[in-house]
């Protein structure tokens, strides 16, 4: 657990958040747990697309993330991780290595933040485009267990996202002299819902097999943070 983190991505491509392009992102988090998990969407500036269909040559993209957070000692850190992305025209390649639990906890995200922001229409295009192209690449029993997973997490959203744009376009037929808005009247149950979406983690939407990997690996961590707290107490 950690408190104050913020993050810091930078890219050479244009880095998508909110909507806005920029090369360079900032958020401010707050409090963090091991379940709290972020997503990011970027896309290719023009001259990468360019030497993509001309495949002059193998193309990646450098990005790195720079992550601040306080330590609940009040010890300040930051980790710094750098890395080059693989780019690639073929489509089929692509979709075949993709990681449908990513491509879900993005989506789900980012489509939560569109509907906080009364862009009620735009998020459940997105969600109904995330979920084709899912349904399209989920080939294995893993892919397919984690886009049965998204359905499953993203049902609830999708509802309200059809009872906000209907309650939108009553309003703006209903009176258009009134400035009275749909953010005025979401209902709890709403609010909760684009909530949970917008801060969900990862672990709903992994297969059982990458879950238990995970859970595999937390122990060892904590076995072994365990055993070292023992040998360092004094008597």
């Amino acid at each position: 657990t950690s408190t104050s983190t913020s993050t810091s991505t930078s890219t050479s491509t244009s880095t998508s958040t909110n909507n806005k392009l920029k090369n360079k992102i900032e958020l401010q988090v707050g409090n963090v747990t091991r379940e709290t998990d972020l997503s990011f969407e970027f896309g290719v500036c023009k001259n990468y697309i360019e030497q993509l269909v001309n495949k002059q040559n193998e193309l990646k993209i450098p990005i790195q993330i720079q992550i601040g957070y306080t330590l609940t000692n009040g010890i300040r850190k930051l980790r710094v991780i750098s890395y080059l992305l693989n780019c690639s025209s073929n489509r089929e390649q692509t979709e075949l290595h993709a990681i449908v639990s990513v491509i879900s906890l993005c989506s789900l995200q980012h489509v939560a933040m569109l509907a906080q922001e009364n862009q009620f229409a735009e998020a459940r295009r997105k969600l109904q485009t995330t979920r084709k192209l899912l349904e399209r690449i989920a080939k294995t029993d893993a892919q397919q267990e984690e886009y049965a997973a998204f359905v499953s997490e993203s049902a609830p959203l999708d509802e309200e996202l059809c009872k906000l744009i209907e309650l939108e376009n009553n309003i703006s037929t209903t009176s258009t002299t009134s400035t009275t808005s749909v953010k005025d009247k979401l209902s709890d149950t709403t609010i909760k819902i684009l909530h949970k979406a917008k801060n969900c983690s990862l672990t709903p939407l992994i297969s059982g097999s990458k879950r238990n990997e995970i859970i595999q690996a937390r122990e060892k961590t904590m076995n072994a943070t365990a055993k070292q707290a023992y040998y360092n107490f004094a008597f």
